[in-house]
């Protein structure tokens, strides 16, 4: 839960796909994935939330200070 609400603070700083990505990270690794598996889940699923929400769908979702 704290990890969850702890995603949900870091949105206006780091921006949605940043956070989300964080969350997944750290989720996995709380349910014993190893790191390996933790980085690629962050990363595959946060390109495919990306991918569909804001390139496809055109949801406007908060951006970082990155642009992403």
């Amino acid at each position: 839960m704290a990890a969850t609400v702890a995603a949900v603070l870091l949105i206006p700083r780091v921006g949605m796909m940043a956070a989300m990505g964080l969350l997944l990270l750290v989720m996995v690794r709380l349910l014993n994935g190893s790191w390996r598996v933790a980085i690629l889940t962050a990363v595959i699923v946060t390109l495919c939330l990306y991918a569909v929400f804001v390139a496809w769908l055109q949801v406007p979702v908060p951006r970082g200070p990155w642009g992403w």
